[in-house]
């Protein structure tokens, strides 16, 4: 007969997917959770931002094959990864139903780009609530279980070296978010950029739209950078000495106002179209490129002989 060591970790192998062996209270609808991406000291990355991907359609899937063309890293999204709502999974495992539409809605639309791909949630996600324990499961858990899929906390730390990137839960920014920023940033050595759903601001009137730089004001956080999408269009500016990105890729276009001709205070640049941004970093410069769903290229900026990483001494 078999040992009673060995019959307890053949059981172990059978059940390792879904129970922690010698772990009190494991249960098959504890959370999955991704892994963190480990730290990297990268001398230069690029980073494909988009949000707001809105429903499969004949956008989705010319933006699918632009983007396998472009090459980069790691892949951003910001957000509004299911439209209209965000399924929810009160077992804390994404299946049946939730699994349907999450194959269909994110998985479809953003899965097959065979690189990571960087998660934030949306409004829509939670159904417009500051907090769905319920749907915030769902995509924990769906993003576990595919290896390019990178969601492993509704807040998260991706160090690069020559970045250093926190994505934010602005569904509900929370103090403890606050101090993963300071802790992130102190250790800092590159360009310090912070991403989430909403944006920092926009031309012209959308909501939501004062929220992140009160919070960053009352928690001392500088970012070089601020990434966001929500707005459901291409816009770039700096506001308040924050660079500010914002990218909308598939979703119902928000009409407004170009820029230039109609810029307001601190707006560089604008469009009302679909499209995503690249972002190529370097220690000493970072450059921006939005271009529309099929390629083309509307607008490039570059920082090159102005902004400098604040966590780099370059004197």
């Amino acid at each position: 007969m078999l040992s009673y060591r060995i019959q307890y970790l053949l059981i172990c192998l059978m059940l390792w997917a879904g129970l922690a062996c010698g772990r009190k209270g494991s249960s098959v609808d504890a959370p999955r959770r991704d892994s963190p991406i480990a730290p990297q000291s990268l001398e230069r990355v690029r980073l494909i931002v988009m949000g707001d991907t809105g429903l499969p359609g004949p956008e989705m899937e010319t933006l699918n094959k632009t983007l396998q063309t472009e090459a980069a890293e790691y892949v951003l999204v910001l957000g509004d990864l299911v439209y209209e709502t965000g399924p929810a999974c009160p077992d804390g495992r994404a299946k049946g139903e939730a699994l349907r539409i999450l194959d269909e809605r994110l998985y479809g639309t953003i899965g097959k780009l065979e690189r990571p791909t960087l998660l934030a949630l949306g409004n829509h996600d939670l159904a417009h609530r500051p907090k769905d324990a319920a749907r915030e499961a769902c995509y924990l858990d769906y993003a576990s279980q595919h290896a390019n899929l990178i969601f492993p906390d509704l807040f998260y730390t991706v160090e690069l070296g020559v970045v250093t990137l926190v994505v934010l839960n602005t569904n509900q920014l929370t103090s403890e978010q606050a101090t993963t920023v300071q802790a992130a940033f102190e250790e800092s050595k590159g360009w310090k950029i912070l991403a989430g759903h909403h944006v920092l601001k926009t031309y012209h009137d959308k909501e939501s739209e004062d929220l992140l730089h009160p919070w960053f004001q009352k928690h001392g956080l500088a970012p070089d950078f601020y990434f966001g999408g929500h707005a459901h269009f291409q816009q770039f500016g700096r506001y308040a000495g924050i660079f500010a990105l914002t990218s909308g890729s598939t979703a119902k276009i928000r009409t407004r106002p170009s820029c230039p001709p109609t810029c307001g205070p601190g707006q560089m640049w604008g469009q009302s179209t679909r499209g995503y941004a690249l972002v190529d970093a370097t220690p000493d410069n970072v450059s921006i490129t939005f271009k529309g769903i099929d390629g083309t290229p509307l607008w490039h900026w570059s920082s090159r002989g102005g902004a400098q990483p604040s966590g780099v001494n370059t004197k």
